[in-house]
Formats: structure tokens, C-alpha cells, sequence
């Protein structure tokens, strides 16, 4: 019995790092670009690939790693919901910066959205924070599932898509409730906080 709830909190572990948030991003471009790739040429491909890598992965976590080294962060987890409020405003500004940077290219509306998007979502975990932690797991896949489920309806995404995102937002919810990270009422915050904005911001431009 020991052994299973062990096996359980290890993949549980492997799913919280498997599925991060830094990800999310990088993710969505490449559902864009597989689904849609005639949509950019080879440069701007290159182009929007480096700057979301830079701006939503290497720059955070380096920022992050930074800030847990000169001991403004305790825990690189986070698991302090004050330890969560110095990374927040970081990724919100790499984030906003990086969704500027998509505007030089027209056809990339829809990605700049999404990161317009996602440092909303950024912002508005870190409102929750004097109260609790929200889950920025299910927040950034829920986004995700959004931003999906109304592709699906305006550029005929597959449903199959729209499947593996709640799926995710599922299975991520499970892991983070099981290493209790969270609490229910935490995950349940991240999900609204992650698919609310992403849902109005696509759906208006879908209606547009």
C-alpha cells in the first residue's frame, strides 16, 4: 500500500514538471504552426520560435534561478505563496515584451493575443496572492484549453486538440491536489483565472 501511494506521488511529481507552465506558450506555437503552416514564412517561423523560447522559457527560469540564488525566492517550487510575487511581475513583463515582439509580424495576431493573453493571466495570480496560490499549472493549461476550444469553432482545429487539452487540464489538476500543493478552492481559482481571460480575448476576436 506504501509503495502504490509512493508510485503515485512520483508520477504525480513527473506530471507537475512535465506539464509547467513555462511551457504553455511554446506549445500553443506549435499547435500554430503544425496546423497552420502556411501561415508563416521559414524566417518569421525561426523569428517567433526564438523569441518565445527567450521570452516565456530561458529568460523566466534564469530570472527565477536569480532571484533564488541572491535568496529573494526560498524554493524554486514556490510552495510559499510570497515567494510566488517577485517571479509573477518577471514573467508578466517577459511575457508582455515577447507578445510586442510578434506584432512586427501581421499574420501572428493570434500568438501575440495569446501572450497578451497569459501575462494577464500572470497578473492576475498575483492579485490572489495575499489570499492564496492559485494553481499556475491548471491557470496556464486552462488557458491553453481555451485559446483551443475557440480555434477549434473558428479555424476548424481538431476536436482531437481540444481532447488532449482537458485532458491535461485534468490530469494536472489531479497531480497538483495529489502532492498538495493545493488546495481544491486554489485549483479551482487557477482554472477560472487561466480560462477566463484566453476564452473573452479569443472568443471577441473570433466574433470580430
Amino acid at each position: 500500500m506504501k509503495n502504490t501511494h509512493q508510485q503515485t506521488l512520483l508520477i504525480a511529481r513527473v506530471l507537475s514538471y512535465v506539464f509547467h507552465p513555462a511551457i504553455v506558450p511554446l506549445l500553443f506555437v506549435g499547435m500554430f504552426l503544425w496546423i497552420q503552416p502556411n501561415t508563416f514564412d521559414r524566417v518569421q517561423k525561426i523569428y517567433i520560435l526564438m523569441s518565445v523560447v527567450a521570452g516565456t522559457y530561458f529568460l523566466p527560469v534564469t530570472a527565477s534561478l536569480l532571484l533564488y540564488r541572491f535568496g529573494v525566492i526560498r524554493t524554486l517550487e514556490m510552495t510559499d505563496k510570497e515567494d510566488r510575487k517577485t517571479p509573477y511581475i518577471v514573467a508578466a513583463v517577459f511575457y508582455y515584451f515577447t507578445a510586442i515582439a510578434l506584432r512586427v509580424i501581421p499574420t501572428a495576431q493570434l500568438l501575440h493575443m495569446f501572450l497578451m493573453g497569459t501575462s494577464i493571466v500572470i497578473l492576475l495570480l498575483l492579485a490572489q496572492v495575499p489570499f492564496y496560490k492559485a494553481s499556475a499549472h491548471v491557470a496556464s493549461f486552462s488557458g491553453l484549453m481555451a485559446s483551443v476550444m475557440v480555434m477549434s469553432r473558428m479555424n476548424a482545429w481538431s476536436p482531437a486538440l481540444l481532447i488532449a487539452a482537458i485532458l491535461a487540464v485534468g490530469l494536472i489538476a489531479w497531480a497538483r491536489l495529489e502532492l498538495r500543493a493545493h488546495t481544491s478552492r486554489e485549483v479551482v481559482a487557477g482554472f477560472f483565472t487561466g480560462f477566463t481571460p484566453i476564452f473573452v480575448l479569443f472568443y471577441t476576436v473570433s466574433q470580430g
